[in-house]
């Protein structure tokens, strides 16, 4: 079942990230929008946010109160473990519960969830690896965290990402998942490349063309991450939510469809390509 509403709910959650500080301060409207992709360099490398993430979690080893399997308590105001264990009186304002496994490893490397993120930041706030203002978490984020195509997509199905990105397009849209028909198309609709290199998400259908009563093309608003810039003057990478025409393309396998994908870096503006189009459960 998805974990939220539609895709455009997930993608404006990401960019609107509420951060609650140990302490009960907020910070509000933290934009997470950067690709990340834990098997690319360049700009789309997570090396500095893997690097962070071992910072944070000897931080959380110094001062937090280990309850095995991962997880620890953090206390605040902040003091060392062993420290608090010497005076067990001294006030405690806030907590929280943090597994340093995935889910602190998560937004890393461009898997992490909106929960995830936020508990990410506040840990950072809070051993002073950025100061609680958004222009600093921000820059923060934006160097660090980020969402990948396959992360996007497992946080709107509520999976991990082991589940849905494992090798390809054989996990992304196994057998029986794949729709033969564009009738079938509806929102949170997985568009996976035949190639396995890429997935994102129907949000709504604007129009679908039919023949006889036989669809055979489709206009949807997608909602996706992705390394291309899409649109002349929009972002260069990242969170995109755009128009995608979808094709009946081949006519020995029902399941195989055509899409015409927003690229800018095209002279006509879009690309083609092969896709599988997979309903998992909502």
């Amino acid at each position: 079942m998805a974990s939220f509403g539609t895709p455009l709910d997930l993608y404006s959650t990401y960019r609107n990230i509420k951060v609650c500080l140990l302490g009960r301060q907020f910070v509000l409207a933290i934009d997470v929008h950067e690709y990340r992709n834990n098997e690319l360099a360049g700009s789309y490398s997570t090396a500095a946010g893997v690097e962070e993430f071992f910072k944070l979690k000897e931080k959380i080893k110094v001062y937090g109160n280990s309850l095995g399997h991962n997880l620890y308590e953090i206390y605040y105001p902040l003091l060392k473990s062993s420290d608090r264990k010497k005076n067990p009186q001294t006030a405690i304002d806030d907590f929280m519960l943090i597994d340093v496994g995935l889910p602190l490893y998560n937004p890393f490397v461009g898997k992490g969830s909106p929960k995830e993120i936020a508990d990410v930041l506040k840990l950072a706030v809070a051993f002073g690896f950025v100061e609680p203002v958004i222009h600093a978490m921000q820059k923060y984020c934006d160097k660090n965290i980020g969402i990948d195509c396959s992360g996007f997509a497992a946080n709107y199905f509520g999976l991990t990402p082991k589940e849905i990105c494992n090798t390809g397009a054989g996990v992304m849209a196994p057998e029986s998942k794949r729709i033969g028909r564009l009738e079938e198309v509806r929102v949170g609709t997985a568009i996976v490349f035949k190639s396995g290199k890429h997935v994102a998400l129907v949000d709504r259908i604007t129009n679908i063309d039919k023949t006889n009563g036989i669809a055979y093309s489709l206009n949807c608003k997608v909602a996706e991450s992705t390394a291309d810039q899409m649109v002349e003057g929009g972002p260069s990478d990242g969170l995109n939510y755009t128009d995608y025409t979808l094709l009946v393309e081949n006519k020995k396998d029902a399941k195989i469809f055509k899409i015409l994908r927003p690229l800018s870096t095209s002279k006509h503006g879009f690309y083609e390509t092969a896709v599988y189009l997979a309903n998992w459960p909502q």
